[in-house]
């Protein structure tokens, strides 16, 4: 999974106490032989600590945001156990495997294809993933392709390593996974692409085949139809030596396919 490790902050955010204009409390009298009360400046927090210390929290979710929170609680003393429905952790930055006859190991960034960091504490945490090699920075070319038209906007120069769609009935985006630190593909002839459908297009599919677990000819007719509108791009794309749709409903805040390919350049 890659990381943009931009630090943003919004220009209306703001942090500090705020105080009212009021009138001062009125001056308590003590008795001079009352004794007083002291507290060490430090005594909220470590009565805090030795809490959290002994405390055993419950994540649900270990995707980005549960990932994060599960840190954090880590660091100060708290023992956390994550909880997902899936198979592995990652959520939406999961990664799908998939092998090919001749035993070849293929990686899909099939859910979100990078995140981006504005928090500073969350900066920290990241910041702590990278030196551990976990993520990486994604510098890459991004562009947008408007399917009216037919041409590219929003570039500078070529060759980009991700686009989104505008007016597509089909696809919403699409990013070369290959392009990323440390995915290069073997042979490095060879690309990776992951294309995510509209949510309006994995809509359509969805009520036409139901409930039920989509069969082997319905998610090949899928990946034919978000292959031939990516082919409408005019790129060089030869015809790919793997190509698979899956269906994963949570794989967007809305509904939405996916397609995972890869290709020989």
């Amino acid at each position: 999974m890659v990381h943009d490790t931009t630090r943003r902050r919004d220009k209306n955010s703001h942090t500090g106490l705020h105080r009212a204009n009021l009138p001062p409390p009125p001056r308590r009298t003590v008795p001079r032989h009352t004794p007083a009360l002291r507290r060490s400046p430090t005594a909220p927090d470590a009565g805090k600590q030795r809490a959290m210390s002994a405390s055993n929290v419950a994540v649900i979710g270990a995707g980005i945001t549960g990932a994060v929170c599960a840190s954090l609680l880590a660091a100060r003393g708290v023992a956390v156990t994550l909880f997902d429905s899936g198979r592995g952790p990652g959520g939406r930055m999961a990664q799908r495997r998939e092998k090919m006859e001749d035993g070849t190991e293929l990686r899909f960034d099939h859910g979100a294809p990078y995140f981006t960091v504005s928090n500073d504490e969350v900066a920290r945490v990241v910041s702590g993933w990278e030196a551990r090699g976990i993520v990486a920075e994604w510098k890459a070319m991004f562009a947008c392709f408007d399917r009216a038209t037919g041409k590219f906007t929003d570039f500078e120069k070529v060759p980009v390593h991700g686009f989104s769609f505008n007016n597509s009935d089909f696809l919403s985006w699409a990013f070369c996974d290959s392009s990323k630190p440390g995915r290069a593909c073997v042979p490095s002839n060879r690309q990776s692409w992951v294309l995510h459908s509209t949510a309006e297009y994995a809509s359509k599919v969805i009520n036409d085949i139901g409930p039920r677990k989509p069969s082997a000819d319905a998610l090949a007719k899928v990946a034919e139809e978000l292959f031939k509108e990516f082919q409408s791009t005019g790129l060089n794309i030869p015809q790919p030596i793997f190509m698979k749709a899956h269906r994963w409903s949570v794989s967007q805040p809305c509904l939405t396919g996916s397609l995972s390919l890869t290709m020989i350049k």
